[in-house]
């Protein structure tokens, strides 16, 4: 993917340049900006699904922007050119393998929905399958990358309630990934309750129920 961003940068060395010509490729990939380079070979086609719509597209290529590492001897120059081609009217795509690091939150790179448990359960609902579904399908692009399941709850409720609720969750999260092919060395499942809110709404602090949705979240760390 660093080859890919280095041939964009040449092109288009402007953050806005770059993420709106690189979204239009992977969007319309026969189009007459599709980058094609010398070595078609090595682009592979990306998994079925795994970016969906135009926000996820837009999410990763700037992603690829702002984190993706390039050569350190990389410089752009003034006369610095790329090669544009055109293929057949066969849709493909390229290989999306980005370098992920240690810490960071897939449900921001993929721009997933909250990954919501319904009030007091632990079970997964239809939509929340539907967002699992996306994360599946990165792992299995991404093999070598593993994670940890971290759930977070709101403060109402005890606060052991809350621990053991959250530890369920992760862990029915888990599950998931793991009936649906992902092999349970590369998770972990950890539950933290109400111990890190992301705002006032600790106990005996009155909050609307818009403030307590923000403290019920999954993260899903890449270790």
């Amino acid at each position: 993917m660093s080859d890919v961003k280095v041939a964009y940068l040449s092109k288009y060395p402007k953050k806005a340049d770059f993420v709106k010509h690189m979204t239009a490729f992977v969007l319309h990939p026969n189009a007459d900006n599709r980058l094609i380079k010398e070595n078609l070979n090595k682009y592979k086609e990306m998994p079925s699904g795994m970016f969906y719509d135009a926000t996820k597209i837009l999410r990763v290529v700037h992603y690829i922007y702002d984190s993706v590492e390039i050569p350190k001897e990389f410089k752009i120059g003034k006369n610095d050119t790329i090669k544009l081609e055109t293929l057949d009217n066969t849709p493909k795509a390229i290989e999306a393998k980005i370098k992920l690091h240690k810490g960071v939150d897939i449900c921001k790179i993929l721009n997933l929905k909250p990954v919501d448990f319904e009030f007091a359960k632990a079970s997964i609902h239809p939509a929340m399958a539907k967002q699992l579904d996306n994360l599946v399908q990165f792992l299995k692009a991404n093999p070598d990358t593993n994670i940890e399941i971290r759930n977070y709850t709101d403060s109402r409720g005890s606060t052991q309630r809350n621990l053991q609720l959250s530890n369920k969750r992760a862990n029915a999260i888990k599950r998931y990934l793991i009936s649906h092919g992902i092999s349970y060395k590369r998770i972990t499942a950890k539950g933290y309750g109400e111990t890190k809110l992301l705002n006032r709404c600790k106990d005996g602090v009155p909050c609307t129920e818009k403030e307590h949705a923000k403290n019920r979240r999954t993260e899903l760390i890449i270790r």
